[in-house]
């Protein structure tokens, strides 16, 4: 198939959401605020940017988290943010086991494999990237795992980190 004729099957909002998340990677102010209003002109939500922009951390680290939360406000100044809940034993157990299915769910087969790798990095990581990442992150409500994982794939593309983007590849997938 030439990829002149491919028309993937995703929808706009998607694809602006993916691009958001990309103009974060790059963390400049004005792309970050433009492509914010394109994704919401595509239908994606407000909500849904908010959960991108929260999501960021885990990929491009605070700093441009909160580069791209300054320009979320500025740009939506009348959202009303959802407020957090006290991060307690009991929901720590919650985001464990809820990120683990999350993390099974996306790496399937892979995921004792994948376990095994960070696990020899650090079991620290691991956990983390279990609790962290899968529970609190990407299993909130307001946006569902392949928006998720497409606006990943935008982040790490710019970001170049090409390890992280095949398994998120395959998440979207």
């Amino acid at each position: 198939m030439k990829l002149s004729r491919h028309r993937p099957k995703l929808d706009s909002s998607s694809r602006f959401l993916a691009l958001y998340s990309a103009a974060i990677a790059l963390a400049d102010e004005s792309i970050i605020k433009a492509a914010s209003l394109r994704a919401d002109r595509a239908g994606a939500g407000i909500p849904a940017i908010y959960e991108i922009m929260l999501q960021s951390y885990l990929f491009l680290g605070f700093p441009r988290m909160l580069t791209a939360a300054e320009c979320f406000r500025e740009t939506f100044p009348d959202f009303e943010a959802p407020m957090a809940k006290k991060s307690d034993s009991k929901r720590l157990g919650t985001w464990k086991k809820s990120g683990e299915k999350l993390c099974r769910r996306v790496y399937l087969e892979n995921f004792d494999k994948l376990k095994k790798r960070v696990f020899h990095f650090s079991p620290d990581i691991f956990e983390w990237m279990i609790i962290e990442g899968y529970g609190k992150v990407l299993s909130r409500p307001g946006l569902d795992i392949k928006k998720r994982e497409l606006a990943i794939v935008g982040m790490l593309m710019v970001d170049n980190r090409p390890k992280q983007l095949f398994s998120h590849i395959r998440g979207a997938l």
